[in-house]
């Protein structure tokens, strides 16, 4: 009996010495290994196999589409469904000699019993309010990801969905969101099986109150808002319309949402959209035409005589059917005067290509340049520079300084923001607040401070960032200064709702003797889209005029003449923006 006992005993003891020494391999010596191995959903592939033999797909060259009635035949659940909808709009299945061909690492999954659970971190705006979160069960298991604004941020923010994948800041600060970025931080847990990473938080410098404020204000319009802090490059609101919203879980609208080619629910017109601009680049011209000493700063030397017709470059005056008569540089750009905008551009040629690359057109512009390594880029603008398609690849084509001699007519119609002229609503919120810090090119940036879960700062703003120390003089910065101001006064714009202080707060709408008016400086642009519709509304500027904080530029598609629109909607976002400021600060300078 005791000999029995003395081998089970022994037979325990090495049985327990083999699952200390697996434990001990799985959770210290390869603990990594087999956290992140992987393994393909075999069940999946399956299914994927099955619905190619029912005829489910329909394969068009590289392309697979989907034969609905026969997929409503296999009665997949709906999770299943999505799947093989993500596995097509990602690629992973495709056409190869009229067969669907299936990448199976689409369906590669983690080892789900050794995979560290990721809190991911959460974006907050610029005085703390929390835009995202990750929702948690009681088994601290992360479920779903919720945007507290919904499609007031997303063309900012992205998304963070399981089927359809990472976008836009999600994507670009996955590493710290999701606490890679450093050595791993953990929350603290009593059950030894489970780890707990968590993920880094994001400020932004976006105002919520704000950019709520300018989407609603857009209402069912399509269009941009972008607002500047021109003592830093902050970008303080970038209003994108229409939008979406990431925290549904409609199929169909996310079908939608992908495939969407006319309302562009999933782009950032703020910062990924080029537009024709119209009289707004007007400003371009006109600083070029002061910095470069044309006409002795284009007051006495040159003037032309607008009477309304078409000049020798085929440019006139669509709602000045009589003309301008006599018009030098400040008369001109009042008044907006296209056919003088036109003849001084020609006259100055190759030199309205150097300014306008000093003001950041035909330039990446990086919305993260304090965070190392990570890059989230706006569309480049253009300017005397087209995309020239040659098999497949497109190419950056530039004005040469033949160009500019040989095609006259191209560059009298950039001059007046048509033809081989686009921009962003960024682009054009950076000229005005390059007239508005006196010269300085700054770089926006959207991101204030970035902070690990136990509060330590990863990355925090150190104040402006500077692309290009000086584009401009400070002479022509105030002669500019000095002449979008006018604008708003006596010119294109004076129409426009006028911007008062009192009672504490910025307002459109003065109640008593006390309010005190402040000055917006300004340009409204009305750009032709080059096809059979309404043009654009455009405007572009900064308050206050005499002592500049915030520029902005805004952009209502199809909307008409500038000061009609797109100039009003700028004033009230204005107001609220400069209330929000002086809350911040303590009051107006």
């Amino acid at each position: 009996m005791n000999g029995r006992m003395k081998i089970v005993a022994l037979v325990l003891v090495v049985s327990g010495l083999f699952v200390a020494y697996l434990l001990f391999d799985r959770m210290v010596v390869n603990n990594k290994k087999y956290a992140t191995s992987r393994y393909v959903d075999k069940r999946f592939v399956e299914v994927v196999a099955g619905l190619e033999s029912d005829g489910v797909f329909v394969v068009n060259g590289r392309l697979v589409g989907i034969d609905e009635d026969a997929m409503g035949r296999r009665k997949l659940s709906r999770d299943t469904a999505e799947k093989v909808r993500q596995a097509i709009n990602s690629g992973a299945l495709f056409g190869a000699d009229g067969k669907v061909v299936f990448n199976t690492q689409f369906c590669a999954k983690a080892n789900p019993k050794k995979e560290e659970i990721v809190w991911r971190g959460s974006f907050f705006d610029r005085s703390g309010v929390p835009l995202t979160k990750t929702v948690i069960n009681d088994k601290f298991f992360p479920t779903k990801r919720e945007y507290a604004y919904g499609p007031e941020f997303s063309p900012l923010i992205g998304h963070f969905n399981a089927v359809y994948g990472v976008r836009n800041l999600e994507k670009e600060l996955d590493p710290y969101l999701a606490g890679r970025a450093h050595n791993p931080i953990y929350h603290d847990m009593s059950n030894p099986f489970k780890r707990i990473v968590l993920g880094d938080d994001v400020f932004l410098t976006i105002d919520s109150g704000l950019q709520r404020y300018g989407y609603e204000l857009m209402g069912k319009m399509k269009g941009a808002i972008v607002v500047m802090d021109v003592k830093t490059g902050e970008v303080i609101a970038a209003v994108s319309a229409p939008s979406y919203d990431p925290n549904t879980r409609d199929r169909h609208m996310w079908d939608r949402v992908v495939r969407d080619t006319e309302d562009k629910l999933y782009e950032n017109r703020a910062f990924s959209v080029l537009y024709p601009l119209g009289s707004t680049f007007k400003t371009v011209v006109m600083l070029t035409w002061l910095d470069t000493g044309h006409g002795n700063e284009g007051r006495r030397d040159f003037s032309i005589l607008c009477n309304g017709r078409r000049n020798q470059y085929n440019i006139a005056d669509e709602y000045k059917e009589h003309g301008h008569g006599t018009v030098t540089l400040e008369k001109g750009f009042i008044q907006s005067c296209n056919p003088f905008f036109s003849e001084i551009g020609v006259s100055m040629g190759p030199a309205l290509y150097d300014y306008a690359v000093k003001l950041g057109f035909n330039n990446p512009v990086n919305l993260v340049p304090q965070i190392e390594g990570h890059k989230y880029e706006a569309t480049r603008s253009l300017a005397f520079s087209y995309y020239e398609n040659k098999e497949g690849t497109k190419t950056l084509r530039t004005f040469t300084k033949r160009d500019f001699t040989r095609n006259k007519g191209i560059v009298a119609q950039c001059s007046i923001g048509q033809n081989l002229v686009a921009a962003t609503p960024l682009q054009m919120a950076m000229v005005a607040a390059t007239v508005a810090n006196g010269g300085r090119v700054l770089n926006p940036y959207v991101v204030r401070q970035i902070r690990t879960a136990r509060g330590e700062r990863m990355m925090v703003s150190g104040g402006p960032v500077v692309m290009k120390d000086r584009a401009l003089g400070e002479a022509t910065a105030k002669t500019a200064r000095n002449l979008m101001e006018r604008v708003m006064l006596e010119g294109t714009g004076k129409h426009v709702k006028k911007l008062y202080f009192e009672n504490g707060r910025y307002t459109t709408e003065p109640t008593g003797p006390r309010a005190v008016a402040v000055h917006v400086a300004g340009k409204t642009g009305t750009a032709e889209t080059g096809r059979d519709e309404k043009a654009h509304s455009w405007f572009i500027g900064f308050a206050p005029a005499g002592n500049p904080r915030l520029a902005i530029a805004v952009i209502a598609e199809n909307k008409g003449k500038g000061g009609e629109v797109a100039a009003p909607m700028a004033v009230d976002v204005l107001a609220r923006a400069l209330t929000g400021l002086d809350g911040r600060t303590g009051g107006p300078p």
